[in-house]
């Protein structure tokens, strides 16, 4: 059985996950920087909220728990703390790239444009097939 808890400050709501392990799911929604990690290789579908920023390290572990993912939603209103300049290189040869094999559909809503940037960039996120379809909400 796993079961954690996620505190959005922000919102001043908590939200709970309890399920069996290994679980054959579909799809994870809602999943936060307090997720503990594990193997979900029936997971198609993850959305991804939380009121903290997402790092770099977050989607690594996010494709190294969800190997066969094809759609992923992003909804994060904070910026990333630990940003690597696009305009750098060398602030980014240290990093490990994120890799997606299966992704078939990214929506980056209601976020920075550094998540936006986390995900173009060539030094960070590898994408396996040839079209990825990008909805992009600015926030003003």
């Amino acid at each position: 059985m796993i079961c954690y808890m996620d505190r959005f400050l922000g919102r001043g709501e908590c939200q709970y996950h309890i399920f069996t392990y290994p679980c054959q799911m579909s799809y994870y929604q809602y999943l936060s920087n307090q997720f503990p990690g594990g193997y979900y290789p029936y997971v198609r579908m993850v959305s991804l909220y939380e009121d903290c920023p997402f790092e770099h390290e977050f989607f690594l572990q996010i494709t190294q728990s969800f190997p066969f993912i094809e759609k992923l939603v992003l909804i994060n209103r904070k910026p990333q703390q630990h940003k690597q300049s696009s305009e750098s290189e060398n602030d980014n040869c240290h990093l490990s790239i994120v890799k997606y094999s299966h992704l078939i559909e990214l929506k980056i809503k209601r976020v920075y444009d550094d998540y936006v940037e986390e995900f173009l960039s060539e030094q960070k996120h590898f994408f396996k097939i040839i079209f990825v379809f990008i909805l992009l909400v600015k926030l003003y």
